[in-house]
């Protein structure tokens, strides 16, 4: 018996593989229109595209971008009428029919990994012991299910339909698994177990019914049974979920339950992204992080993440990954190649640079952050596609706050020359992203074999640890009250003197706030102090300044009056503008 790693060629297989018509179909079209555009407009013919017009249906494996070269010395006719062309109709299964059509129209083509199926001359052993074995049985229609890990014979059957339509050698054997499994559980051989049998911890959390499993039957099955297959020959390592959410609150609540709930040795992918908003790092401050002033006149609310790491402008041009894996396993760097190798297979030059980070052309496209637990891991990051840099330079750039006063404890972000990857690739997408993403996830943890993602909407039913969760995400306790202590020293020179105040603040709260002046006229030192000791137990915010100030209305009546307002006035529109 030969060495179990040495993989047999197809030509040495004692067996012939059969693919359905679809492997085998010429080329087919279908005739489009098409204009040429200057390379100039592309880019912005791309973006009215996808926002404004629906989907090529039925065609989204055809690229909307086919780059003619410029002959030498031609002058190339952008102003040319539309024009019809044909495409393939149907969109290539294998690299034969990848290379045969796409110089027709380009293509958009991903090898599926469950075509290049392995087998070892151990294999082609165990495979020929359970087929001879089922052709002489002296019976019919025989069928065998068998773990190819362990070579275990699961189920064992024969045709029984005289009896009952349905009751194909391969239905009974399926059937044989499923009571088997029931009786392992606990159960009496139902097929169906019971919703508080599926919620019991003990219950392994494995694929559906016989996945990864080798059936062998002794002919070919009818219509109704022939969705079962030999291939994959693994049971799935790896789940995959893609939410449509939108709402940084529900994505993060769900990517905490994943990391929770999820069984511990489990590799999962988690892709998702957000409206606009700004995301800071659990040990973050973002009074310091963050230009709030701006994010208010956006509406751009702020979120605080589980996680640690810098802050990060999210919005609909703006990808995020996360992947979930055993703690042991855990490796920045591997995750981190692994997208820069899906941007690769977009034939977008990204590189991993030495801070984990994924840039193109030294210029950041995606930063990420991790949280790692007693068994569990998960590393995730944002992808700039076509996000509005505009935007996010206002919310994060440094240069635009007022903040530099501020002495904190928290963890600061590295500011990073950012780009899109949409300066890179004319079609790039999230839906691209994503399918590149999971292609080599699945090659790095699944062996190659496809999984199936399992999409959250806002027609899914959630469970109730992520609504509680989100609800918390949404607190000003979690989004300010976790903010680590700073303080902040502030000094201006008003006409009637000069002020200094210092503020320390803890949870997001004003603990301790000294102002003095060194104007010894009666008013400015009596108010100055009265509005420190008002602000004292409040937020951290500009809006509690009017707060303080008429708080000393009501509790020292007189202090503040028509002859000294002007120095309470000033004061307070200076602290507004400093907090």
């Amino acid at each position: 018996m030969s060495d179990k790693k040495d993989h047999l060629s197809r030509e040495q297989w004692p067996f012939e593989e059969v693919l359905s018509d679809e492997y085998t179909r010429q080329l087919v079209t279908i005739d489009v229109y098409t204009a040429s555009v200057e390379p100039k407009q592309t880019n912005d013919i791309i973006k009215f595209a996808q926002k404004k017009l629906p989907p090529l249906e039925g065609l989204e494996h055809c690229k909307r971008i086919r780059r003619v070269p410029k002959p030498d010395n031609e002058k190339v006719d952008f102003n040319s009428q539309i024009q019809v062309v044909p495409v393939s109709r149907y969109a290539p299964l294998n690299k034969q029919q990848y290379e045969a059509w796409n110089p027709l129209w380009p293509l958009s083509y991903r090898q599926d990994t469950r075509l290049d199926v392995k087998f070892t001359q151990y294999d082609i052993d165990m495979i020929e012991t359970h087929m001879r074995a089922l052709l002489e049985s002296n019976t019919s229609i025989a069928c065998r299910i068998v773990n190819p890990t362990t070579n275990q014979i699961l189920a064992e059957q024969r045709d029984s339909r005289s009896e009952h339509p349905l009751h194909h050698a391969v239905m009974n054997c399926i059937d044989q698994v499923a009571q088997n499994e029931s009786k392992a559980h606990g159960g009496s051989g139902r097929m169906k177990r019971t919703a508080s049998e599926m919620s019991d911890e003990s219950i392994e959390k494995t694929g559906y019914l016989c996945t990864g499993y080798d059936a062998y039957i002794s002919h070919e099955p009818c219509a109704i049974t022939r969705f079962f297959s030999t291939t994959p020959r693994t049971l799935n390592k790896v789940d995959c979920y893609i939410s449509t959410l939108n709402d940084a609150y529900s994505n993060l609540a769900i990517e905490e339950y994943l990391l929770k709930e999820t069984p511990p040795d489990r590799y999962i992918l988690y892709l998702w992204r957000n409206k606009p908003c700004v995301v800071v790092g659990r040990n973050q401050n973002p009074f310091k992080e963050c230009n709030l002033r701006f994010m208010r006149q956006n509406d751009i609310p702020l979120v605080r993440r589980r996680s640690g790491g810098g802050a990060v402008y999210h919005d609909m041009g703006n990808s995020i990954y996360t992947i979930f894996m055993p703690r042991e396993a855990f490796s920045r760097r591997t995750n981190a190649e692994l997208v820069a190798n899906a941007l690769n297979q977009l034939d977008i030059p990204a590189l991993v640079n030495e801070r984990h980070d994924i840039v193109v052309d030294h210029h950041k496209v995606s930063g990420s952050a991790y949280k790692i637990t007693s068994s569990r891991a998960y590393h995730h990051g944002t992808m700039l596609i076509d996000a509005d840099t505009e935007v996010l330079k206002g919310c994060l750039s440094k240069k635009r706050m007022n903040n530099a006063s501020i002495i904190s404890k928290g963890v600061e972000s590295v500011p990073s020359p950012v780009t899109n990857l949409r300066n890179y690739s004319y079609t790039v997408d999230h839906q691209q992203f994503c399918e590149s993403v999971l292609s080599e996830f699945i090659t790095s943890y699944n062996d190659g074999i496809p999984v199936q993602p399992i999409v959250f909407n806002k027609d899914s039913s959630l469970p109730k640890q992520i609504e509680a969760t989100r609800q918390e995400l949404r607190t000003w306790d979690w989004i300010y009250g976790q903010t680590p202590e700073f303080t902040n020293t502030l000094e201006h020179q008003f006409k009637w003197g000069h002020v200094k105040a210092h503020l320390l603040v803890k949870h997001g709260k004003i603990i301790k706030a000294d102002m003095t002046t060194n104007n010894a006229l009666v008013h400015e030192p009596t108010i100055t102090a009265a509005i420190a000791v008002s602000l004292e137990g409040m937020p951290y915010s500009f809006t509690v300044v009017d707060e303080a100030i008429e708080k000393i209305k009501t509790d020292i009546p007189g202090l503040i009056h028509s002859e000294n307002e002007h120095i309470a006035t000033s004061i307070r529109d200076w602290l507004q503008d400093r907090l």
